[in-house]
């Protein structure tokens, strides 16, 4: 990685807010969250972007991937 992962999450964060229709930085934040261990601000970002973003798969899939690292099969069913 070319940036440290609370760099990253930060510039990601900023692109979000400046981008408000764009859900790919949405997912992005979601996934570094994810890759630093942070599942619980994680599981929050992916809930609001499946109520920005609700026909976007890819914003689903997230929720669903954070349901299952936490154990949460019913909920990973259910997204």
């Amino acid at each position: 990685r070319l940036l440290n992962p609370d760099n990253l999450l930060s510039e990601l964060k900023k692109l979000k807010s400046d981008n408000k229709n764009v859900w790919f930085y949405a997912s992005e934040a979601v996934q570094q969250l994810v890759d630093m261990h942070r599942l619980d601000e994680a599981l929050q970002l992916a809930r609001e972007n499946t109520e920005k973003f609700p026909l976007i798969y890819q914003v689903w899939h997230d929720l669903s991937q954070i349901y299952k690292l936490r154990g949460q099969n019913e909920e990973e069913i259910n997204s």
